[in-house]
């Protein structure tokens, strides 16, 4: 009879430790613990680099205006999340011309690889890619959404719902997924909930963490690179020094310009320019890169006098030589110079460069 009173005890014992154990191992994907770690966030990287929003105003342009509901309640999460780390709004426009990022509704999507031996393409409910970006951070991306389930019927509005916010995540800049499988950033989010019945979706601690060290990472100095991307860089090298071409120079210059080691970048620039230039591009990001370690002096003189005959009538490069005239506090002479690049090319206008332009000039 004694040792059967021991039982409750003994289960007991067992039931603490299994609540502890798994409490453990929740802890061990718990989103604190990998979320806000600088080699995880090197996770979130896109071609080397991270991709995140410099401007403090995203223009948005959907095909449905009916789900602007949709957006606008997945957006704002995000910025809650933001919020006192990098400001972030959001402002609706009416044509594709005008947005830095799109917002499709289709019936499916098209993968454009197949998934497996069957040459079957599977079926995805959102993707974002990132199609224009710049030293500045990113210029454009678009997203798409599957109205349509795996079977064909109408997608339910909690998929939806979820799938939007986790597309959002990918829109601002986390171009990765969390291994944590709660988070809304797990590439599984919407299939591992599985409840329907849910209305909202709400970011997990993981998410916020995870967004906030992106944006912080990205802001910050990086005086280190990271083992890829020095491969990167040092395979650029060896192509550059083994067949010296503009082409080859320039590449190894933007993998240098990637990996933050802009003085380097712009020796290689000015290495693959010596060459006879290839085309605008080029003269951008050389510009660009002296900008960016605040040399707006001399991308004003380049852009003045360094151009070859012709160039100067490039309407993005004078576009450019206006903004770098804003940094230096002349904005007289960088609304003349904003004005003859619209001569140049009228489309420049509604460009993401040229809209931010005419904000800060007040136009």
């Amino acid at each position: 009879m004694k040792s059967k009173s021991f039982l409750p005890i003994l289960a007991f014992a067992l039931m603490t430790a299994l609540f502890w154990g798994w409490k453990q191992w929740e802890g061990s994907l718990a989103p604190q613990a990998v979320a806000a770690s600088p080699a995880f966030v090197d996770h979130m990287r896109h071609k080397g680099r991270l991709l995140v929003w410099q401007d403090a105003r995203i223009n948005i342009y959907t095909n449905r205006s009916d789900y602007k509901p949709l957006i606008e309640n997945a957006f704002a999460r995000w910025q809650s999340a933001l919020e006192g780390a990098h400001p972030l709004g959001l402002n609706w426009v009416e044509t594709p011309e005008e947005a830095n990022l799109l917002i499709h509704f289709v019936d499916a999507i098209a993968l454009p690889v197949q998934v497996d031996a069957q040459d079957r393409r599977g079926y995805i409910a959102g993707l974002t890619t990132p199609k224009a970006y710049n030293d500045k951070g990113l210029r454009q991306v678009v997203m798409q959404f599957a109205l349509l389930n795996s079977g064909g019927l109408p997608q339910t509005r909690a998929v939806l719902d979820r799938v939007m916010l986790h597309e959002m995540g990918h829109a601002l800049g986390l171009w990765g997924h969390s291994p944590n499988p709660y988070d809304v950033m797990n590439a599984s989010y919407v299939k591992g909930l599985g409840d329907e019945k849910t209305e909202t979706s709400l970011l997990q601690q993981g998410d916020v963490k995870l967004i906030k060290a992106v944006y912080a990472q990205a802001e910050a100095p990086q005086p280190l690179i990271n083992k890829g991307i020095s491969q990167v860089v040092a395979l650029a090298k060896a192509e550059a020094e083994a067949h010296p071409t503009a082409l080859s120079i320039w590449k190894y210059a933007r993998s240098l310009r990637d990996a933050t080691l802009l003085a380097e970048a712009s020796v290689q620039y000015q290495k693959a320019l010596a060459f006879g230039g290839i085309n605008p591009p080029l003269y951008l990001e050389f510009v660009q890169c002296l900008e960016r370690q605040a040399r707006n002096a001399d991308a004003l003189a380049f852009l003045s006098e360094g151009l070859p005959k012709g160039y100067a009538q490039n309407g993005r490069l004078q576009l450019e030589k206006a903004y770098v005239l804003l940094k230096l506090k002349r904005p007289v002479e960088a609304k003349a110079v904003y004005d003859q690049a619209l001569r140049l090319d009228a489309k420049l206008a509604t460009s993401p460069v040229g809209r931010e332009l005419a904000e800060l000039l007040g136009e």
